[in-house]
């Protein structure tokens, strides 16, 4: 045993609790901790780019002959694909991107 400020310390404590490995768990904490901020703001960023993609598709009304529609689905799905979003959202935009009697 080994006495360390008034406390005994046992040979694996010393390892374990050095000051060294104090010091480089606060900082892989502190980088970690980094590492979230970072990620989360470029998951803000992401879904704020994605919300002007989705604002600049137009809308579809339904007043368009059929190859216009099949354009129109196309380029939907290449960029629902782009921003792998789930189904549910892709129906939910596809929806929201409707107009006139294509919304009925």
């Amino acid at each position: 045993m080994i006495k360390q400020s008034g406390a005994n310390l046992l040979p694996y404590e010393i390892i374990t609790n050095s000051p060294t490995r104090i010091r480089n768990k606060k900082s892989n904490d502190m980088s970690l901790m980094q590492e979230i901020e970072t990620n989360s703001m470029e998951t803000r960023q992401l879904h704020s780019s994605q919300k002007e993609a989705i604002k600049k598709i137009t809308e579809f009304s339904g007043e368009s002959n059929e190859i216009d529609i099949d354009e129109w689905l196309y380029d939907l799905n290449n960029l629902f694909s782009l921003m792998k979003l789930k189904d549910e959202t892709r129906i939910l935009e596809t929806m929201g991107k409707l107009a006139g009697p294509a919304s009925r």
